[in-house]
């Protein structure tokens, strides 16, 4: 392997040894070191991307991809705290409401076309991908990774 290529690829596999053996708050808070602050998130980043598609759905015991997602949509927020959200299968829409609340602005509330209220738990938002979380009936977390439209 030539140096050129063997230096960043060292420093990638050390970054990625310290990312596994670190202290990591999610697995141990008791670990005695002081995890990075949490994120602080913005509308800005919902509507930065003008259509978001589901890529993935992910739980503590499956994970299911791309068009295997039953019923797969995408999402598009607009600044004025609308939502439209639609079925890729059949170009449905459905019309609804969003907003940042609590701590962070990690809590992504949403009004639905039926005015059923649910919450979600924002992990990310950059321009490419979008990360939301929430619990299911028994406790368990289902997360959700969106990506933006190409």
């Amino acid at each position: 392997m030539p140096r050129t290529l063997t230096i960043p690829f060292l420093a990638l596999l050390l970054a990625l040894t310290g990312l596994t053996t670190g202290c990591d708050h999610f697995v141990d808070p008791s670990c005695g070191c002081t995890p990075p602050p949490l994120p602080t998130f913005t509308a800005t980043q919902l509507t930065q991307t003008s259509t978001w598609w589901l890529q993935e759905i992910r739980t503590s015991t499956q994970t299911v991809k791309g068009n295997d997602i039953k019923d797969r949509f995408s999402l598009s927020f607009q600044t004025d705290g609308s939502y439209t959200q639609t079925l890729l299968s059949d170009e449905t829409h459905y019309q609804g409401t969003w907003m940042l609340m609590g701590t962070r602005n990690s809590t992504l509330h949403t009004v639905d076309h039926k005015g059923d209220t649910q919450e979600y738990t924002l992990q990310g938002a950059n321009p490419e991908v979008l990360y939301y979380s929430r619990l299911d009936k028994n406790g368990q977390a289902t997360n959700y990774t969106f990506t933006a439209k190409q």
